[in-house]
Protein backbone atom coordinates (compact mmCIF):
# COMPACT_ATOMS: atom_id res chain seq x y z
CA UNK A 1 0.00 0.00 0.00
CA UNK A 2 1.22 3.33 -0.89
CA UNK A 3 2.26 6.09 2.07
CA UNK A 4 1.94 9.53 0.26
CA UNK A 5 2.19 11.02 3.79
CA UNK A 6 3.03 11.00 7.38
CA UNK A 7 2.13 13.20 10.18
CA UNK A 8 2.93 13.15 13.54
CA UNK A 9 0.39 13.46 16.53
CA UNK A 10 0.98 14.36 20.05
CA UNK A 11 -1.22 12.27 22.33
CA UNK A 12 -1.52 12.65 26.03
CA UNK A 13 -2.02 9.22 27.88
CA UNK A 14 -3.82 8.32 30.94
CA UNK A 15 -0.55 8.08 32.66
CA UNK A 16 -0.64 12.00 33.40
CA UNK A 17 -3.80 11.31 35.75
CA UNK A 18 -1.55 9.08 37.85
CA UNK A 19 0.75 11.77 38.55
CA UNK A 20 -1.73 14.43 39.48
CA UNK A 21 -3.40 11.95 41.96
CA UNK A 22 -0.30 11.31 43.79
CA UNK A 23 0.13 15.03 44.17
CA UNK A 24 -2.77 15.74 45.67
CA UNK A 25 -2.32 13.30 48.71
CA UNK A 26 -2.28 14.83 52.24
CA UNK A 27 0.96 15.59 54.35
CA UNK A 28 -0.25 12.45 56.46
CA UNK A 29 -0.53 10.40 53.35
CA UNK A 30 2.75 11.34 51.84
CA UNK A 31 4.55 9.73 54.50
CA UNK A 32 3.47 6.45 53.82
CA UNK A 33 5.10 3.95 51.97
CA UNK A 34 4.18 3.84 48.23
CA UNK A 35 2.40 0.61 47.10
CA UNK A 36 3.73 -1.28 43.95
CA UNK A 37 1.11 0.52 41.96
CA UNK A 38 1.29 3.92 43.17
CA UNK A 39 5.09 3.54 42.50
CA UNK A 40 4.85 1.85 38.62
CA UNK A 41 1.75 4.96 37.92
CA UNK A 42 4.54 7.95 39.33
CA UNK A 43 6.92 6.20 36.89
CA UNK A 44 4.82 5.83 34.18
CA UNK A 45 3.08 9.01 34.52
CA UNK A 46 7.35 10.54 34.77
CA UNK A 47 8.16 9.23 31.56
CA UNK A 48 4.79 8.76 29.11
CA UNK A 49 3.25 11.91 29.42
CA UNK A 50 3.84 11.98 25.75
CA UNK A 51 4.07 9.93 23.00
CA UNK A 52 3.89 10.13 19.56
CA UNK A 53 1.85 7.87 16.82
CA UNK A 54 2.55 8.20 13.25
CA UNK A 55 -0.58 8.07 10.94
CA UNK A 56 -0.60 6.97 7.55
CA UNK A 57 -2.37 9.33 5.09
CA UNK A 58 -2.88 8.67 1.71
CA UNK A 59 -4.03 11.17 -1.87
CA UNK A 60 -5.83 10.40 -4.93
CA UNK A 61 -3.58 8.38 -7.19
CA UNK A 62 -2.35 5.80 -9.85
CA UNK A 63 -0.96 2.41 -8.53
CA UNK A 64 0.75 -0.25 -10.37
CA UNK A 65 0.81 -3.85 -9.35
CA UNK A 66 1.75 -7.02 -11.40
CA UNK A 67 -1.62 -7.72 -12.44
CA UNK A 68 -2.45 -4.31 -13.54
CA UNK A 69 -3.35 -0.44 -12.74
CA UNK A 70 -5.59 0.68 -9.96
CA UNK A 71 -6.82 4.03 -8.34
CA UNK A 72 -7.05 4.36 -4.72
CA UNK A 73 -8.76 7.36 -3.07
CA UNK A 74 -7.14 9.37 -0.10
CA UNK A 75 -9.17 6.70 2.63
CA UNK A 76 -6.72 3.78 1.24
CA UNK A 77 -9.39 2.38 -0.98
CA UNK A 78 -9.55 1.31 -4.49
CA UNK A 79 -12.16 2.60 -7.40
CA UNK A 80 -14.19 -0.95 -8.13
CA UNK A 81 -16.96 -1.83 -10.71
CA UNK A 82 -17.09 2.04 -11.81
CA UNK A 83 -16.43 5.03 -14.13
CA UNK A 84 -13.93 7.62 -13.05
CA UNK A 85 -14.93 10.71 -15.70
CA UNK A 86 -11.47 13.16 -16.16
CA UNK A 87 -13.32 15.21 -19.22
CA UNK A 88 -15.16 14.98 -21.67
CA UNK A 89 -12.38 13.21 -23.78
CA UNK A 90 -11.26 10.55 -20.77
CA UNK A 91 -12.61 8.19 -18.91
CA UNK A 92 -11.16 5.27 -16.84
CA UNK A 93 -13.13 1.75 -16.49
CA UNK A 94 -12.50 -0.70 -13.70
CA UNK A 95 -13.50 -3.72 -12.87
CA UNK A 96 -15.21 -5.38 -9.79
CA UNK A 97 -11.44 -5.96 -8.28
CA UNK A 98 -10.71 -2.35 -8.82
CA UNK A 99 -8.49 -3.28 -12.07
CA UNK A 100 -8.78 -0.33 -15.08
CA UNK A 101 -10.05 -2.03 -17.73
CA UNK A 102 -9.02 -2.25 -22.18
CA UNK A 103 -10.70 -3.18 -24.41
CA UNK A 104 -14.07 -3.77 -25.38
CA UNK A 105 -16.10 -2.04 -23.24
CA UNK A 106 -19.96 -2.19 -23.80
CA UNK A 107 -22.33 0.99 -22.29
CA UNK A 108 -26.19 1.67 -22.59
CA UNK A 109 -25.27 2.85 -27.07
CA UNK A 110 -23.14 0.17 -28.08
CA UNK A 111 -19.63 -1.12 -28.30
CA UNK A 112 -15.88 0.71 -28.04
CA UNK A 113 -12.52 -0.19 -27.47
CA UNK A 114 -11.10 1.63 -24.44
CA UNK A 115 -7.28 2.55 -24.67
CA UNK A 116 -6.39 1.84 -20.75
CA UNK A 117 -4.35 4.75 -18.86
CA UNK A 118 -4.47 6.67 -22.02
CA UNK A 119 -8.36 7.08 -21.12
CA UNK A 120 -9.64 7.96 -23.98
CA UNK A 121 -11.41 5.06 -27.48
CA UNK A 122 -10.16 4.82 -30.69
CA UNK A 123 -12.70 6.43 -33.34
CA UNK A 124 -12.96 6.95 -36.94
CA UNK A 125 -11.24 3.93 -38.09
CA UNK A 126 -11.27 0.37 -39.20
CA UNK A 127 -9.86 -1.31 -35.96
CA UNK A 128 -8.29 -4.65 -36.53
CA UNK A 129 -7.91 -7.05 -33.52
CA UNK A 130 -5.26 -10.18 -34.23
CA UNK A 131 -1.94 -10.78 -35.42
CA UNK A 132 0.15 -8.94 -37.37
CA UNK A 133 -0.15 -8.94 -41.30
CA UNK A 134 2.23 -10.47 -43.17
CA UNK A 135 4.59 -8.07 -45.18
CA UNK A 136 3.41 -8.02 -48.73
CA UNK A 137 -0.54 -8.86 -48.53
CA UNK A 138 -2.18 -6.43 -50.77
CA UNK A 139 -4.79 -4.23 -50.85
CA UNK A 140 -8.06 -6.33 -49.95
CA UNK A 141 -6.99 -9.19 -49.11
CA UNK A 142 -5.47 -7.91 -45.44
CA UNK A 143 -8.98 -7.87 -44.73
CA UNK A 144 -9.31 -12.24 -44.36
CA UNK A 145 -6.85 -11.75 -41.40
CA UNK A 146 -7.82 -11.01 -37.90
CA UNK A 147 -10.83 -9.35 -37.16
CA UNK A 148 -12.02 -5.83 -38.65
CA UNK A 149 -13.94 -3.20 -37.04
CA UNK A 150 -15.71 -0.09 -38.44
CA UNK A 151 -15.89 2.64 -36.14
CA UNK A 152 -18.07 5.86 -35.38
CA UNK A 153 -17.06 9.15 -34.07
CA UNK A 154 -17.84 8.41 -30.89
CA UNK A 155 -15.67 4.78 -31.70
CA UNK A 156 -18.73 2.59 -31.46
CA UNK A 157 -18.86 0.21 -33.81
CA UNK A 158 -20.87 0.08 -36.69
CA UNK A 159 -22.88 -2.55 -38.79
CA UNK A 160 -24.14 -2.91 -41.93
CA UNK A 161 -22.64 -1.32 -45.32
CA UNK A 162 -19.96 0.80 -44.52
CA UNK A 163 -17.99 2.91 -46.94
CA UNK A 164 -14.48 2.57 -46.08
CA UNK A 165 -12.31 3.65 -49.15
CA UNK A 166 -11.95 4.85 -52.76
CA UNK A 167 -11.71 2.78 -56.01
CA UNK A 168 -10.64 3.08 -59.17
CA UNK A 169 -10.45 0.67 -62.37
CA UNK A 170 -7.55 -1.42 -63.01
CA UNK A 171 -7.12 -0.22 -66.31
CA UNK A 172 -7.65 4.15 -65.09
CA UNK A 173 -5.48 6.08 -62.64
CA UNK A 174 -8.97 8.14 -61.47
CA UNK A 175 -10.36 7.42 -58.63
CA UNK A 176 -13.74 7.40 -59.35
CA UNK A 177 -15.47 4.51 -57.32
CA UNK A 178 -16.23 3.95 -53.50
CA UNK A 179 -14.74 0.65 -51.38
CA UNK A 180 -18.15 -0.82 -49.38
CA UNK A 181 -17.87 -3.13 -47.40
CA UNK A 182 -20.83 -5.09 -45.16
CA UNK A 183 -20.22 -5.49 -40.78
CA UNK A 184 -22.54 -8.16 -39.34
CA UNK A 185 -24.68 -7.37 -36.15
CA UNK A 186 -21.39 -7.21 -33.94
CA UNK A 187 -19.73 -4.98 -35.98
CA UNK A 188 -17.65 -7.35 -37.72
CA UNK A 189 -16.36 -7.27 -41.29
CA UNK A 190 -17.30 -9.80 -43.89
CA UNK A 191 -14.73 -9.70 -46.58
CA UNK A 192 -16.56 -11.81 -49.05
CA UNK A 193 -19.36 -9.11 -48.22
CA UNK A 194 -18.02 -6.44 -50.96
CA UNK A 195 -19.58 -3.80 -53.56
CA UNK A 196 -18.23 -0.91 -55.56
CA UNK A 197 -20.20 1.76 -56.48
CA UNK A 198 -18.91 3.50 -59.52
CA UNK A 199 -19.68 7.62 -59.48
CA UNK A 200 -19.71 7.60 -63.36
Amino acid sequence: MKTIAIVTATVTVAGAVGLIALSTKSESEADQPQTTIEASMEEYATTNLIQETTIAVYTDGWIEDDTGWRYQYTAGSYATDTCIIESEEKCYYFDDAGYLMRGWIQDDIGWRWHRGKEGTFFKNTIFYVGEPIPEGVESRQRYYYGEHYSLDEDGYRQTGWIKIGRARRRDEEEWNGESWYYFDENGRMIPDMYKTIWND
